[in-house]
């Protein structure tokens, strides 16, 4: 990871509430241009307060976060919001239309932009979420899949640099969570960092590029989707079961019938590797 990648940097970063609670501490994090990372952990391990920590919302207590180089305690509060998009965990809840475009051209309007420029915008938006003919619906007609996009279609309105998705998955159908994951792919190959969090590692493993696992405020692991699903003992103590599909061929191994090691991270990689080791 060359210097000129990185994007945002935690140096040894901590942050403890007024009541004296410590969310995270001793966080090292490098975040790369065009990266998808997963931030995931049990309930209370510190996965929010991390997120937060990511797009401003919170300055450390200790330690010091980076952006593009410059300490963020130093950037205007204003200049970090067009940088960084947050979508909180059921963003889709807060959104008030009635309609799509009604809904985008706040969000247009809070950017400062006007005229013309607004439906230009707003056709961008739905265009980077595969809602383009989504202009004129209703949201209280839209699907929950449909409506998340809607409010990571408003993130994105500011044409931020990163986008951090308080767990985006969660509730979804299988159909919500292809096109989802797609989205956040299609992103980063437009070079936004996207950070994402699950209290799951399945589905949200196959989304990412990397995997920092949290547990009590702390990074336990950090690597590729191979590399941490390996760490069983680590998730298990982090409260973090395997994904099906490797469970499957973690017992498998056990009892001698599949010899590779090789580790399969999506239910559909689990059902190639097993017909190549036992076919």
């Amino acid at each position: 990871m060359s210097a000129s990648d990185i994007l945002l940097k935690l140096h040894r970063v901590g942050y403890a509430y007024d009541a004296g609670n410590t969310a995270v501490f001793g966080i090292d994090l490098s975040i790369r241009n065009g990266e998808v990372l997963l931030v995931a952990g049990a309930n209370g391990a510190g996965k929010t307060s991390l997120l937060k920590l990511l797009g401003g919302f919170l300055l450390p207590t200790e330690g010091r976060i980076d952006f593009d180089g410059k300490d963020v305690s130093e950037i205007p509060e204003g200049r970090l919001d067009e940088w960084v998009a947050f979508v909180r965990t059921e963003g889709e809840k807060v959104l008030v239309g009635p309609t799509v475009e009604d809904e985008l051209a706040r969000a247009c309007r809070m950017c400062g932009l006007s005229g013309p420029a607004i439906p230009e915008r707003v056709g961008q938006a739905l265009g980077a979420v595969q809602l383009s003919s989504a202009r004129n619906w209703y949201l209280d007609e839209m699907s929950m899949g449909e409506r998340r996009r809607v409010a990571l279609a408003a993130a994105l309105i500011g044409r931020p640099r990163v986008v951090i998705f308080d767990d985006p998955l969660s509730e979804l159908d299988a159909q919500g969570t292809r096109v989802v994951t797609k989205v956040l792919h299609d992103l980063a190959r437009r070079g936004l960092s996207v950070v994402l969090s699950s209290h799951h590692l399945d589905p949200a493993v196959s989304l990412a590029d990397r995997v920092v696992v949290l547990d009590q405020g702390g990074i336990v692991l950090d690597g590729s989707p191979q590399k941490v699903l390996a760490e069983e003992h680590v998730l298990r103590q982090a409260g973090l079961p395997l994904p099906p599909g490797v469970e499957l061929v973690r017992r498998l191994r056990e009892k001698g019938l599949v010899k590779s090691d090789r580790i399969p991270v999506t239910i559909e990689e689990a059902v190639a590797f097993l017909l190549d080791e036992l076919g």
